[in-house]
């Protein structure tokens, strides 16, 4: 009996020790960027969710309407939204946003990137984790919290 729970506790600090090296991993990198004008697909993992690309069913919701409001307001929306909802701004430029979000425990980075398409008057929004495999719906649920915010407009 002794033996078996010397093997848990050592099973058990594995995993933590494994987990917070892949934490460390996710510091490295940055967020994909656009590609051809738009935000990057999501991998086959479910760790990731984007407005882009209606055809992945499994990573989609949709984009945020802003109809008639005015760019600037836009923009500081989002903006208050990111910082808002625990966020750390790394790039900004024209209509293209990247963030970083940093859990509490393993300090995993995800990335949150949102574009502005002025044209179809909607704000794309995606967020994925830098590493692994599962993320247990937080980057879901971060891009549906922020396109609440961003729906005030």
């Amino acid at each position: 009996m002794k033996y078996i729970l010397i093997l848990i506790a050592l099973g058990a600090a594995g995993i933590l020790l494994a987990l917070f090296m892949m934490g460390q991993l996710s510091k490295s990198g940055t967020a994909p960027g656009l590609v051809e004008g738009k935000l990057s697909t999501c991998p086959q993992s479910p760790n990731c969710i984007c407005t882009e690309y209606p055809e992945d069913v499994e990573h989609y919701i949709k984009p945020v309407d802003y109809g008639s409001a005015n760019i600037k307001v836009v923009r500081s929306l989002i903006r208050k939204s990111i910082d808002a909802t625990g966020g750390s701004m790394v790039r900004e430029k024209d209509n293209y946003f990247a963030a970083t979000y940093r859990s509490g425990t393993f300090g995993f980075v995800d990335d949150l990137e949102v574009r502005i398409d002025e044209t179809t008057k909607q704000i794309h929004i995606r967020s994925a984790s830098r590493i692994g495999y599962s993320d247990l719906g937080v980057n879901k649920a971060r891009a549906l919290q922020l396109r609440t915010r961003l729906q005030k407009l």
